[in-house]
């Protein structure tokens, strides 16, 4: 009787050490990403921790996803995964350009600042940006009241022709 439960004892003891689980940390990818420490674009290794199943204590399959996050390559720093889904800020060299370019292309300055609006510029940044492009030449349209940029002939929203 004693024998059979030494035995028993040993058999479990065996499949102990046969088989188990334990925590692993793995690379998930790899990829670009605005991080917030930084303030830029930066490079990032997305990381993994899960419990997997071991035979021998060599990982198997994994039983249980435990955390997922991302580390900035540069800073080093750790975020959860959502903040991929966060964009970058705008950048204010590329805003600025591209509302010369509508301005002069004779859109007025209230559509200008609907777009600015609906790309979520702020409304006090949306109007420093159009005040420093327009600054004070600026033609209104009699008839609309839609200011353009000087030098426009006619108004972009109704058709009038501007002095």
């Amino acid at each position: 009787m004693r024998r059979r439960a030494n035995k028993m004892k040993r058999s479990q003891d065996i499949s102990v050490l046969l088989l188990g689980s334990r925590g692993r940390e793995v690379s998930a990818g790899t990829g670009e990403f605005y991080c917030p420490a930084c303030g830029d674009m930066r490079p990032y290794k997305r990381k993994r921790i899960g419990r997997y199943f071991t035979v021998y204590f060599i990982p198997v399959f994994q039983i249980e996803k435990l955390a997922e996050w991302l580390q900035c390559e540069v800073c080093q720093k750790v975020f959860p995964i959502e903040v991929l889904q966060h964009a970058p800020p705008p950048n204010p060299q590329r805003i600025l350009e591209e509302v010369k370019k509508d301005l002069t292309a004779g859109m007025s300055v209230q559509q200008t600042q609907i777009k600015l609006r609906n790309s979520g510029l702020r409304p006090d940044l949306m109007y420093k940006v159009i005040e420093v492009v327009i600054g004070d030449q600026r033609v209104t349209c009699p008839n609309c009241k839609h200011e353009f940029l000087a030098g426009a002939v006619f108004c972009g929203n109704c058709g009038t022709k501007l002095s």
